[in-house]
């Protein structure tokens, strides 16, 4: 899934408001993104992640799947993908459509560090030779992050700011760092989560099998 599965031709599903139970995405970064509209659309092409106003339980994402931990839902992807706060801690990802599901962060706050610092989107660095061996890295980073960069500058045009520009007002507002080398401060938390026990897993109630994980 490349940079472009953040423009707005698709939002989310939410929950109907018939019960008014619905919990409303609070929190020290979702704040400060909610309060502005244009902030929060700002992250959602950087971050290809649309931060939701109302949490949705993973039933609500999905009923027909059972899942290895509770949590619930705070942002989509765009392209059929999830965010969701797990319960027993850090941030699980889901993809009904391209059939994956697991832990991508420990935190809020190392999510979005994820995302602004990968331009090209951490779902490409997830092959298993990564994992593996991250020294491999080394010789395609530079410009499969510089492809993101050009894909972003295609996508947006004259509607937003440059891609480096956007990257730091997003950092600084949101008081998250940035890195000049992702394989050694970056991608080493992703890999670590990816494959921390427990994982978090989704399986078909109606034929038992698994969601892929988020790694090839």
């Amino acid at each position: 899934m490349g940079i472009l599965g953040s423009l707005f031709h698709k939002k989310p599903g939410r929950p109907d408001d018939a019960s008014g139970r619905r919990e409303k995405v609070r929190g020290e970064y979702f704040d400060v993104i909610l309060e502005e509209e244009s902030l929060r659309e700002r992250v959602a092409a950087v971050c290809s992640m649309d931060i939701l106003e109302y949490y949705l339980p993973l039933s609500d994402c999905d009923g027909g799947y059972i899942y290895s931990m509770d949590g619930k839902a705070f942002a989509g992807d765009g392209g059929g993908g999830y965010y969701v706060l797990l319960s027993g801690g850090g941030v699980g990802y889901i993809n009904f459509g391209e059939n994956e599901c697991g832990k991508v962060a420990g935190s809020v706050r190392e999510l979005l560090e994820l995302e602004l610092n990968c331009a090209y989107s951490w779902h490409n660095y997830l092959d298993k030779k990564y994992l593996e061996d991250p020294s491999l890295l080394n010789e395609i980073v530079a410009s499969w992050e510089r492809e993101g960069q050009e894909q972003f500058e295609d996508a947006y045009g004259e509607d937003l700011p440059g891609y480096e520009e956007l990257r730091r007002e997003l950092a600084e507002k949101l008081n998250v760092n940035l890195s000049p080398d992702i394989t050694k401060d970056v991608l080493p938390k992703l890999y670590q989560m990816v494959v921390e026990q427990p994982e978090f897993t989704a399986k078909s109630k109606t034929d038992g099998t698994f969601l892929g994980k988020l790694y090839r």
